[in-house]
């Protein structure tokens, strides 16, 4: 027999199946024209963990205008869900959802949140014969605090108004609150 100098191989590919993820999120209040200003679906990160603790990140959804994401393609199994960065006007859901991706197929999760609350200060003048094209007065810097008590001892949040005496738009969980001018601006 003589020896060869060649030699038989074979390589062995392992392919795992996979199948695809995407997430669709709604929110219990419509979205409207109006609404748009300070709510938005578009831009809900959410991360895709293959643990139930969620510390081992293995892909990321991010929404559309429509709360539509992004599909990933992963491995078939089992893989946690949780939201890591909220849209306007959203508060970050801390949820974990669990979800089976099954190897060959399109895998959908659905998740709703309510939208926090919304308000803007505006202050005025009581005496705008006197204060308007005043250089003595003006509307901007006026600083209203928002408490969570009703004798304004446990503050939460500073506005200060624009020179129209509007705040932007602050957002709150559902609940009472108390506003208080904890600074006029000049000449009030």
């Amino acid at each position: 027999d003589i020896a060869s100098p060649y030699q038989d191989v074979a390589f062995l590919v392992y392919s795992p199946l996979k199948g695809t993820l995407n997430l669709i999120k709604t929110s219990s209040t419509t979205i409207n024209s109006i609404a748009e200003t300070y709510f938005s679906l578009e831009n809900a990160v959410y991360g895709v963990y293959s643990d139930k603790e969620c510390n081992l990140q293995v892909g990321e959804l991010v929404t559309n205008v429509y709360g539509k994401s992004n599909s990933i393609s992963l491995d078939a199994g089992i893989y946690y869900i949780k939201e890591i960065a909220a849209p306007k006007g959203h508060q970050c859901n801390s949820s974990v959802y669990t979800i089976e991706v099954s190897a060959g197929k399109s895998n959908s999760i659905s998740v709703s949140d309510t939208p926090l609350s919304v308000f803007i200060i505006k202050k005025t003048s009581s005496n705008s014969n006197v204060t308007e094209g005043n250089a003595c007065y003006s509307l901007e810097g006026a600083e209203y605090t928002i408490y969570s008590d009703v004798a304004c001892t446990n503050p939460l949040q500073t506005i200060t108004t624009d020179g129209n005496g509007e705040s932007g738009p602050i957002y709150m969980s559902e609940g009472t609150y108390f506003v208080k001018e904890t600074k006029a601006p000049r000449g009030f």
